[in-house]
């Protein structure tokens, strides 16, 4: 039963309040366009952890001015991830599935 209980603790603190968006995705420079130019993204970015802590784009992959600079950005890394997550780039490394990183 405890764990039960714990489980949903856990559970209702992971998720946001309904219709709450965090500050940086409703100002983020990066939604307002890619809202336009790839909605996808958007809608993926805004159902992940990351959209839901507020992240923005500009956090992974930098920032750019126009669709001309577009080339300044950043490809994501495993190095990208280990900036906040070390320790869970540690571990994936070390199982099978790192292989695909290669």
């Amino acid at each position: 039963m405890k764990k039960t209980l714990f489980a949903l603790a856990l559970a209702a603190m992971s998720v946001p309040a309904m219709g709450a968006r965090p500050a940086a995705a409703q100002d983020s420079p990066c939604v307002e366009c890619h809202a336009a130019e790839t909605p996808g993204a958007v809608a993926d970015w805004k159902l992940s952890r990351h959209g839901q802590m507020g992240l923005d784009c500009s956090v992974c992959h930098g920032t750019h001015a126009s669709a001309a600079d577009v080339g300044e950005l950043r490809a994501v890394t495993p190095d990208t991830c280990g900036n906040c997550h070390a320790d869970r780039v540690e571990q994936y490394s070390k199982g099978k599935h790192a292989v695909a990183w290669a």
